[in-house]
């Protein structure tokens, strides 16, 4: 992987994390991803470009990680998987702050700071992310996606290497994976913070703006939220149009 590809790589993740954490995070639950289960035979070597999207799609659903690695660039296959797995640990996050608010709050609009928006963001892993194109160039191939019914297409770099189609996802920023982090851990304190007995609007918006929206600065310092997105805002800048 060239030099290029890196720096084009960690730009686009982090251009397009810090978009979405302006408005929005997610939350799944995390799995071990050390060893590969036998369904990873199920990919043969020959496989194609759309092939191997298709299945790494399936293995990123069922969280088999270990599964997933042989397919991804080894530039940057530890650091990808890294990222989902934090991603996960913040939806899980994210999930616990809803039913909080749910039990708690229930004259509030918990979408009001729901942050699953974020799972656009993954790109091959987006959520309602929909094959449209497989275009193939020597060792270089780009399957063309459409999330969510929207426009422009996303493009996904593979390339052939050790004999087979993997994912080149580009770098993937360390910090940023931290960032992530933090982020669950605020919104797993959020969710303690209801619980324990912050019930009105006002104070809902200080406990979001101190535990979670205070975290965001580590993606873009110069535009923290004070004050939990509006859903409105959240539909606006989710996805590009």
């Amino acid at each position: 992987m060239s030099e290029e590809d890196r720096q084009s790589g960690s730009y686009r993740w982090r251009r397009r994390v810090a978009a979405f954490l302006l408005v929005s995070c997610a939350c799944l639950s995390t799995c071990d991803r050390q060893q590969p289960d036998p369904s990873s035979v199920a990919l043969a070597r020959a496989a194609s470009p759309r092939e191997v999207y298709e299945q790494l799609r399936k293995w990123y659903v069922s969280r088999s990680y270990g599964n997933m690695t042989p397919w991804v660039h080894p530039d940057s296959s530890d650091d990808l998987i890294e990222l989902m797995i934090a991603v996960d640990e913040m939806m899980t996050a994210n999930t616990a702050a809803q039913v909080a608010l749910g039990q708690y709050c229930p004259d509030v609009d918990p979408r009001s700071f729901d942050m699953s928006k974020l799972a656009y963001f993954l790109e091959l892993f987006a959520r309602d992310a929909a094959f449209t194109s497989e275009t193939i160039h020597g060792d270089r191939a780009v399957v063309a996606v459409q999330v969510a019914g929207r426009l422009p297409l996303r493009n996904l770099e593979f390339c052939r290497h050790e004999g087979r189609w993997v994912y080149m996802p580009g770098e993937v920023n360390r910090e940023l994976v931290q960032g992530i982090r933090d982020l669950a851990k605020g919104l797993t304190r959020f969710a303690g913070a209801i619980a324990t007995g912050a019930r009105t609007p006002q104070q809902l918006n200080s406990e979001f703006r101190y535990r979670v929206a205070s975290r965001f600065d580590v993606f873009m310092p110069e535009a923290v939220p004070t004050t939990a997105p509006s859903q409105r805002n959240v539909a606006a800048a989710s996805l590009p149009s």
